[in-house]
């Protein structure tokens, strides 16, 4: 068996792969040609061949996010005889090349392939209920694993604010659609610390960088919103399709309450709101992360029946260190 690049030539023997039955029923979504030619050292596919033959593929894209810059995600299509080489080489590239700390593969509950994710090192996170639709039209769970680089943990410790004043919300309180010319109030809101601490957001990103962001946005598939006191901006909260063939029924769910509103029923104001939104929509599921040190907030999502479903290890950088999250899910 020998390892090389995959090229855009290869694209039709990878196509002819992943129809295979026993290779298609593992994969979350099909690789294309983005995932063949992508920069070197941010995307990388590899292919396992025997003579001119094509055994198996994998690859893996890291991701962009200034605070996820350590994070891969990674994807295989392959039998359990070529994929130990795989997810080996795919390991030692995110490790000794790449520089990354966490690397992430999901595949169905059932499969074929936990022998030979285990001896990679990777291991089972999140179990996500009802995640993948199968050729049936039935929902399979899915199993998110993750290697990690050994001997690195995130603490877990609480970070205590000031109290926020009590009271109720203001007549003039109310949630709307969220347009460019909301651009200030986002930098505005995302420019305290405790609404960066519970996001994945960064400092001092300018009102210029948010309205780009929110001209860019697709409100078919990204259901974007703030909420206003008067005429600022006090909270943010989105629902965004998965976005993938097999998880047309998920949608993820974000949000962020600005310092000094933080306790005082905006969170669950905006909780009703999109989880209104997601039953009119048909949604099966409705998927968040969480830190796992925000205590209120997932004490919030489980007044909306939100269940936990695992913890993914390393998942963002934070205020100087790793931070853990939790997957939390609502299903119907």
């Amino acid at each position: 068996m020998r390892l090389r690049a995959l090229e855009p030539t290869d694209l039709p023997a990878l196509s002819a792969l992943c129809a295979r039955p026993e290779i298609a029923g593992d994969l979350d979504q099909i690789p294309g040609e983005s995932a063949l030619q992508g920069a070197a050292g941010t995307t990388a596919a590899i292919g396992a061949f025997r003579g001119g033959d094509l055994l198996g593929a994998a690859g893996m894209t890291a991701l962009d996010r200034p605070r996820q810059r350590h994070v891969g995600h990674a994807w295989l299509a392959a039998g359990p005889a070529a994929a130990p080489t795989l997810l080996a080489a795919l390991r030692d590239l995110a490790r000794d090349w790449w520089k990354l700390d966490r690397l992430d593969l999901s595949t169905p509950a059932a499969t074929a392939l936990a022998e030979a994710l285990a001896g990679a090192g990777f291991l089972p996170e999140v179990r996500r209920r009802q995640d993948l639709t199968g050729e049936d039209g039935g929902l399979r769970d899915s199993l998110g694993h993750a290697w990690v680089r050994p001997g690195l943990a995130a603490p877990l410790a609480e970070r205590a604010f000031a109290r926020d004043p009590g009271g109720p919300l203001p007549p003039s309180f109310e949630i709307r659609r969220s347009r460019p010319e909301d651009a200030a109030g986002f930098a505005r809101l995302f420019g305290g610390e405790r609404a960066i601490w519970g996001t994945l957001q960064t400092p001092f990103t300018p009102a210029e960088v948010w309205r780009k962001r929110l001209a860019a946005s697709d409100h078919r598939l990204n259901r974007s919103f703030v909420a206003l006191v008067g005429e600022g901006v006090v909270a943010s909260c989105s629902l965004r399709a998965a976005g993938s063939p097999r998880r047309p029924h998920v949608w993820l769910l974000g949000m962020g309450v600005g310092a000094g509103w933080q306790g005082r029923g905006v969170g669950r104001a905006l909780m009703r709101h999109l989880l209104d939104l997601a039953d009119a929509l048909e949604a099966r599921r409705v998927e968040l992360d969480v830190y796992a040190d925000n205590g209120p907030a997932i004490a919030l999502y489980q007044r909306f029946g939100f269940a936990r479903e695992g913890l993914k290890r390393l998942e963002a950088w934070r205020d100087g260190a790793y931070v853990d999250a939790l997957v939390m899910a609502r299903v119907r």
